[in-house]
């Protein structure tokens, strides 16, 4: 976890609280109790699901940073009929997601 220092428009400065390990190819999220420009779920994401699903049955899938009743049912649609059996929680963090 982090606090963002500086922004600018190649980087972000961040003082890091608790520390882990960064690894290329991640999500960042900002929120601060706003809405986030950033796609609910990537393609990446979607393959990863359907991908794992196939191996091992996922019952249920977190959604976070939800802002609206909509998102969850767009992840519906993005699984497609592979993961129609996945029930789907939506994690609010989001003054609009209320």
């Amino acid at each position: 976890m982090g606090i963002v220092i500086e922004v600018s428009a190649k980087e972000v400065k961040m003082e890091i609280k608790i520390g882990g390990s960064i690894k290329s190819n991640c999500n960042v999220r900002f929120t601060g109790g706003k809405h986030s420009n950033l796609e609910l779920v990537t393609k990446e994401d979607i393959e990863d699901i359907t991908s794992i699903s196939r191996l091992i049955m996922i019952d249920y899938l977190a959604i976070p940073f939800c802002n609206s009743g909509a998102d969850p049912m767009t992840v519906r649609e993005l699984l497609g009929p592979e993961g129609q059996h996945i029930k789907i929680l939506s994690k609010i963090d989001t003054l609009e997601g209320v």
